[in-house]
């Protein structure tokens, strides 16, 4: 490590770093103007509903949402009452702890200024913080994949002690409870975590991995059933064409592969700068630029550690799965 980015000094970037994200986000929490449009509707859906009939009736106005996190907005209008800080308080809280999450990640993987340029990017980033305060999930959606991630890690890395088991076990199922894509992404790496098993390339006791496998499995289920059987055909198809932009092209070979990098860069640039771009075109080179220079950056961590680069990368290929497949779209704040 450079001379001027001693240990020390990198921790103080970092908490700086940390704190000023903090502060954006709190900005925005109690500072922001009254709920829009969609905010509203999700918000009276909540509102007018009890825990029972959020759990068994389709929302009205096409709103869609993961019912752990319905339960949760309920959940703040009871403690603060109806009003717009409530509705965006767990959504403000998702958003601290996916700094916490996303900063541990980052250690696991980078050391010094790469380390403190990744965090940067991602605490500072405009979508992240505007959603950190935002009345719906999408802040959630975030904070699940990267508990996600984070979980897997410490799976592939051994025993767990009996905290870091029950942190996996409660967190992953409250946090795949409140997120549609996790249902898909906790299989997904819970199978990467199983195969390390199955080759004994980790010391993890194969009880825990079924603890853990059985508990984020229950949210997957019970959420499945809340998409597929209480939200309403009409909803699902009005979601399907409404983002039908984030669904892959599959006409033709060429135009899928083209859709590939574009739609990536496309994402990057939203996920860092969000509507900025369009005032700010410059950004869009930026966001390529990031893409282009994480090319050898996934090769150097493959050649560290294969098993560990899949597992970052877990999300991303996920999320391109289901816009292929056309199960969700991968466009705008539902790809963050």
């Amino acid at each position: 490590m450079r001379k001027d980015y001693s240990p020390k000094k990198l921790n103080f970037w970092i908490l700086l770093v940390f704190l000023v994200a903090v502060l954006l986000r709190g900005i925005h929490y109690f500072g922001r103007s009254s709920m829009w449009l969609d905010e509203l509707a999700a918000a009276f859906n909540v509102s007018e509903r009890s825990f029972y009939q959020l759990a068994t009736e389709s929302l009205d106005f096409n709103q869609v949402a993961p019912l752990g996190f319905l339960w949760l907005q309920k959940t703040a209008t009871l403690l603060f009452g109806v009003n717009d800080h409530a509705f965006r308080f767990f959504p403000f809280i998702f958003s601290l702890l996916s700094l916490v999450l996303f900063l541990s990640i980052c250690k696991y993987y980078l050391k010094g200024l790469p380390l403190l340029g990744a965090f940067t990017l991602f605490a500072l980033s405009i979508a992240m913080v505007f959603y950190g305060g935002e009345s719906k999930q999408y802040s959630g959606d975030v904070t699940a994949a990267l508990f996600l991630v984070w979980s897997s890690l410490q799976l592939v890395n051994g025993k767990l002690k009996p905290s870091q088991l029950w942190v996996l076990c409660i967190g992953g199922f409250l946090l795949i409870f409140c997120s549609m894509p996790a249902v898909v992404l906790a299989p997904f790496v819970l199978g990467i975590v199983f195969l390390q098993l199955v080759k004994k390339k980790t010391d993890l006791p194969r009880q825990q991995f079924a603890l853990v496998a059985a508990s984020w499995a229950v949210a997957c289920i019970l959420l499945t059933y809340y998409a597929k059987f209480v939200i309403s055909t009409g909803t699902q198809q009005a979601m399907s064409e409404y983002w039908s932009r984030g669904f892959a092209p599959l006409s033709s070979v060429p135009d899928f592969l083209l859709w590939i990098p574009l739609k990536l860069q496309k994402e990057l640039s939203f996920s860092l700068a969000w509507f900025a771009t369009e005032e700010i075109p410059l950004l869009n080179y930026i966001a390529w630029a990031v893409l282009l220079l994480s090319i050898p950056g996934i090769f150097y961590l493959r050649n560290q550690s294969g098993i560990a680069t899949l597992v970052l990368l877990a999300p991303v290929i996920v999320a391109l799965a289901l816009a292929i497949f056309r199960i969700l779209p991968f466009d705008g704040r539902v790809s963050i």
